[in-house]
């Protein structure tokens, strides 16, 4: 019994077989040894009229044999781990063909020397003799010459003959666009990450004296970049602190930049509570954070307390309703009595010795349509994420850090903070 290969296509997969299940330890194991492959391989000895050698066999031309190693595509790891990256050849475009050939690891793409194809792809001992980690588990070859048809040529009934349409010369508009797309948004997050885009950044913020009122756009600017891009960055840390020091003092004296960030946050960006709050492993980052919304709070409480139980359907989160957040009724209209506070309202005016006491009850605050930005703020970014609290119970202090904040600003605060 044999295997033999009927029909051979133009280009050529070979799978190594690296990975098998070993039965004595009862798992799944890799096989790291030595296996060598040609730069060029003929297949006419592995083919079935080869084999049969039968006299009605059809001839067909040497180059239906013969293939050319194209790519090699590498495992790195165990059976239960591990990286895949390639080594493949470029387009020829001179007669170095060594020159044309490239690592593909990832996002990086450097220049390969073919003479060291033998360390890198073909397994074994490395020169500390221990068995490498990392060999070829895909070889691709192509076949040395195809022969292309006219565009409109029909092909031969049969497959006895390395032939193909001629390749469109042009490639379509939508993988073109959607190549422009995929390379912009590369160049774009490698400068938005750049270290020097930062420390540019930092410099024009530097040059706003610390009592002059920074100019909106700056600071939105820099809102922007600190949270979208700073705090996912490793090496970019150490800047942090240094913006959000300045951010806070803009903050500190512009209320038109706290409407427009608790704004931008309830409407836009609620995500950015979960996701840095919550979800962000670095302690520094989730204080910073923490740091910038109690600037605005405190800012903004004062302005807004007066209008905290206002009310207007004009006013709602876009794409929200009641259900949507934590500890609202079904319904905006439907009031519970169980979920009303009582708050008593004593006057010294008339009688200081003995003041008039009046006992209200306050329903439950529709937050969400809330007239000051900064109840809404409060229900749509803060309590509703307090729904992932749970699985994020050893890093959710500083989520509570900034809804105490807003509660110690003042009795209005409190109040507001228990009927919501």
């Amino acid at each position: 019994k044999r295997c033999c290969v009927s029909f051979l296509p133009n280009t050529l997969i070979i799978h190594m077989k690296r990975f098998e299940f070993d039965l004595e330890s009862m798992r799944k194991v890799k096989i790291n040894t030595r296996c060598t492959f040609p730069m060029e391989l003929n297949m006419k000895a592995y083919t079935k009229e080869q084999l049969t050698a039968s006299a009605d066999s059809f001839p067909k031309v040497a180059d239906y044999y013969q293939y050319q190693l194209r790519g090699v595509l590498i495992h790195s790891g165990t059976a239960d781990s591990g990286h895949y990256y390639s080594i493949a050849k470029a387009p020829q475009h001179g007669e170095d063909s060594d020159a044309s050939w490239f690592c593909f690891n990832d996002s990086t793409v450097s220049p390969f020397d073919l003479s060291a194809l033998h360390e890198e792809a073909f397994g074994g001992f490395s020169s500390q003799n221990s068995l490498k980690p990392y060999s070829a588990y895909l070889l691709i070859y192509e076949r040395q010459h195809v022969a292309f048809l006219e565009r409109g040529t029909e092909l031969p009934s049969s497959y006895e003959y390395n032939c193909v349409q001629e390749p469109k010369l042009f490639m379509p508009k939508e993988l073109l666009d959607d190549i422009s797309r995929d390379n912009s948004r590369f160049l774009r997050d490698q400068t938005l990450f750049d270290p020097a885009y930062s420390t540019w950044l930092l410099d024009i913020a530097n040059v706003i004296e610390t009592d002059t009122l920074a100019p909106l756009e700056i600071v939105q600017l820099v809102t922007l970049h600190i949270f979208e891009n700073l705090s996912h960055s490793k090496d970019l840390n150490s800047q942090l602190e240094s913006f959000v020091t300045l951010l806070c003092s803009w903050y500190a004296q512009s209320s038109d930049a706290c409407l427009w960030l608790l704004d931008f946050m309830c409407k836009k960006l609620r995500f950015w509570i979960v996701k840095i709050l919550l979800n962000c492993s670095v302690a520094e980052t989730r204080s910073l954070f923490a740091r910038v919304l109690m600037t605005v709070i405190r800012k903004m409480a004062v302005g807004n307390r007066a209008q905290y139980g206002v009310e207007d359907e004009e006013c709602a989160v876009a794409g929200s309703g009641s259900a949507s957040f934590v500890g609202s009724d079904d319904d905006w209209n439907r009031r519970d009595s169980d979920d009303d506070i009582l708050l008593k309202v004593f006057d010294w005016s008339q009688t200081p010795q003995q003041p008039s006491c009046v006992t209200r009850r306050i329903g439950r605050a529709n937050f969400w349509m809330s007239k000051t930005v900064c109840s809404r703020f409060l229900g749509v970014a803060l309590l509703d994420a307090m729904q992932s609290c749970e699985q994020h119970w050893r890093r959710f202090d500083q989520l509570f850090q900034v809804v105490d904040c807003f509660a110690s600003c003042g009795f209005s605060e409190a109040v507001y903070l228990i009927r919501c």
